[in-house]
């Protein structure tokens, strides 16, 4: 777990709407929202397992 060093809709649904909001993607932060944001397909492949395994999540709001 560690902040992320841009912006996201989280900061809406987190902060403004008061919706618990994770944030989780793929690639390097250094390069997201910029020119040449990029990302491997090792890190899209790894990214997509957590999406699955977020989605099977019994989770308690």
């Amino acid at each position: 777990v560690s902040v992320w060093r841009f912006s996201t809709d989280g900061a809406y649904t987190a902060g403004e709407a008061r919706i618990p909001t994770i944030g989780y993607g793929p690639g390097n932060q250094e390069l997201a929202h910029c020119p040449n944001e990029r990302i491997s397909i090792k890190s899209l492949l790894r990214s997509i397992n957590g999406y699955a395994k977020m989605a099977t999540m019994d989770i308690e709001l």
